[in-house]
């Protein structure tokens, strides 16, 4: 994975460091109106008469089928990434 300063990452560990960085950067004090907004509503529970949980079984379902070079979005994670993480994680990556 090609890195701001164009060098590429060394292995699978410090790809995923990298993507953790770029997406989860620190939380700054210097929201717009839109961030405050998305903010208070992030921390408010959604509740729908009809929503249900996926099953952690669901879920590991879903990304064993994933093909490992594969980016299925345009955060630029690939399958074996996801499935590397559902290893270490798997509770955490159901709830998210």
């Amino acid at each position: 994975m090609r890195k701001p300063d164009e060098l590429l990452t060394a292995d699978l560990s410090e790809a995923l460091k990298h993507k953790l960085e770029y997406f989860t950067p620190e939380d700054k004090d210097d929201d717009t109106d839109n961030h405050t907004l998305s903010r208070i509503q992030s921390q408010e529970p959604v509740n729908m008469v009809d929503d249900k949980y996926f099953t952690l079984e669901e879920i590991r379902n879903a990304i064993e089928r994933m093909g490992n070079k594969k980016v299925p979005g345009e955060d630029g994670i690939n399958g074996e990434i996801y499935k590397r993480s559902f290893e270490i994680f798997p509770n955490y990556i159901t709830a998210m």
